[in-house]
């Protein structure tokens, strides 16, 4: 099963201002789980995407840094 299907459950109940992720989870479903929990998303849209959508670009590099330190503590 791909995570990307599991993101509405992975972020139920959660209080957050963005959610940032990577283009694996760019599908309409996702967008409107984290729009109805009040978020806005911050998903790169993938090549194939018909009608992209806007993301905060220097807000996603942000989550350079959250990758790096998971793969330092591993």
């Amino acid at each position: 099963m791909a995570d990307s299907t599991q993101l509405p459950h992975l972020i139920a109940g959660l209080k957050a201002e963005t959610v940032i992720a990577d283009k694996g989870y760019d599908s309409d479903t996702n967008r409107q789980a984290i729009r109805a929990q009040g978020a806005k998303p911050c998903i790169p849209p993938r090549s194939n995407r018909k009608k992209p959508e806007a993301y905060d670009r220097h807000l996603y590099k942000e989550r350079n840094s959250v990758e790096r330190f998971f793969g330092w503590i591993k």
